[in-house]
């Protein structure tokens, strides 16, 4: 048995890789949000809404690798900024720090560790946000 016909009999792969596809299509023009911050990801959530994106929380660094080139936009938490630098995740476009309140000299070193082009801090900056939002609908 040849190994293209071992996988595609394979029932594990079988549930797996449609799942993965969808969700790299679904991120392909997307908003991916890193951060263990339920009130963090409530407002996100709520601005994605008002601009008309898909949001897709991940609550862990570990796992966004997967999904860190296609999504349209990376938004990442003050709580997961350290993590995210420490992945050394590939450079990309489109990455802004998002927080509740001001950050600490570390969390900025981590935000210009990953390319953050900004810290937004909500909910001052969140029509800013906003507007970012609705760029990432929109492909390079």
């Amino acid at each position: 048995m040849s190994v293209a016909s071992r996988l595609s009999t394979d029932p594990v792969r079988q549930r797996f890789l449609p799942r993965c596809a969808t969700t790299l299509r679904r991120m392909a023009a997307g908003v991916l949000l890193v951060t263990a911050g339920a009130g963090l990801a409530s407002q996100v959530r709520r601005l994605c809404a008002l601009a008309g994106a898909g949001c897709d929380v991940e609550r862990e660094s570990t796992a966004v690798r997967g999904l860190w080139r296609p999504a349209g936009l990376v938004l990442v938490g003050d709580d997961l900024v350290a993590a995210v630098a420490a992945a050394e995740l590939p450079r990309r476009d489109r990455i802004f720090v998002v927080t509740e309140g001001r950050l600490d000299p570390a969390c900025w070193n981590a935000a210009l560790a990953i390319g953050a082009r900004r810290v937004l801090t909500l909910p001052e900056d969140q029509s800013d946000l906003v507007e970012q939002l609705r760029l990432a609908e929109v492909p390079d």
